[in-house]
């Protein structure tokens, strides 16, 4: 795929998986761009995949439970300063649903070389959604053969 409009493709590969993510760069152009400048500069070669969240995983007092898998730099210092302009799901037009790719942040807009997939529709995620201030949703995966099938044991 390519030209204007276009979702620019990237390809992620680890040691027992790959997968392309679709860049949604025209809907969400501030947070794809800074994606894509990671890409480019190679910060996120060799990151790993550091944190699934499943049901059985979250605390059970957690209000609101979600399910996605994170990958890139771990970052652990929830007061790191905001690094670019926060870019929400009702500014964008994107929403989190299965096989979205989003920026992990600790508060708007400030984003640390870190992703997550959801591995369910996860609307809580969203603009006025219950656990967060719509964060900003950058892409979406796309598996070989045009479909995005989660199985954690791909994974491993």
């Amino acid at each position: 795929m390519s030209g204007p409009g276009s979702p620019t493709m990237v390809e992620v590969r680890g040691s027992n998986f790959a997968f392309i993510i679709a860049v949604c760069t025209a809907e969400a152009p501030i947070s794809s761009a800074y994606f894509l400048a990671d890409v480019d500069a190679g910060v996120l070669d060799g990151s790993a995949i550091f944190r699934i969240v499943n049901l059985e995983n979250q605390p059970a007092t957690h209000p609101v439970k979600i399910e996605v898998i994170q990958m890139g730099l771990r970052e652990n210092d929830p007061g790191i300063p905001a690094t670019i302009q926060h870019e929400s799901t009702n500014m964008t037009g994107l929403r989190h649903r299965r096989g979205t790719v989003s920026l992990a942040r600790f508060a708007p807009g400030a984003v640390y070389h870190s992703m997550f997939v959801c591995m369910r529709d996860e609307p809580c995620l969203d603009e006025g959604g219950t656990a967060q201030s719509g964060r900003a949703r950058v892409c979406r995966v796309w598996l070989r053969g045009g479909r995005f099938r989660p199985a954690a044991a791909d994974l491993q």
